[in-house]
């Protein structure tokens, strides 16, 4: 059984009680206390039990939040496929090259499966992942797809 002491308790019992109050400097002076040895147990002459009239209040997402570091997070929203615009103008497709969308991503051409011959203006694309997981692009007006990896 595990055991611990009563000043153990005591400490944890004065942070907790610091964590409570909602005003920023009372919250800090609480905290100096405990630092310094001057704060005992809540409830003590020295502790402030209750925030002042006006003063803000815990909101109750961080609630939710304290304590919440540690546990796995819950996958965000997952889009399917993707629909841009190249910025800029294609003259060629080949492996290695870079095509940056117009809302700001980066893209790797990861293998060539195209024309070199491909030119076109700010064209539009639409990007999915497979089965797989390779992420295809695919130039909307000649049909062309090639294989990418988002860089940025």
């Amino acid at each position: 059984m595990f055991m611990v002491s009563s000043l153990a308790r005591a400490d944890q019992e004065g942070i907790g009680h610091c964590r409570t109050i909602a005003d920023a400097q009372q919250r800090l002076a609480c905290y100096d206390r405990l630092a310094e040895g001057k704060e005992s147990q809540p409830g003590s002459a020295s502790t402030v039990t209750a925030p002042p009239a006006g003063s803000a209040q815990i909101e109750p997402e961080a609630v939710q939040a304290f304590g919440a570091e540690s546990m796995p997070r819950p996958p965000a929203a997952e889009i399917t496929d993707l629909d841009a615009r190249i910025a800029g103008n294609i003259d060629g497709l080949h492996k290695g090259q870079t095509l940056t969308l117009d809302n700001g991503q980066i893209w790797l051409c990861v293998d060539y499966a195209a024309p070199d011959d491909l030119q076109t203006q700010s064209p539009r694309v639409h990007i999915w992942r497979n089965f797989l997981g390779n992420y295809w692009m695919r130039f909307e007006d000649s049909g062309v797809s090639i294989r990418v990896r988002r860089l940025r």
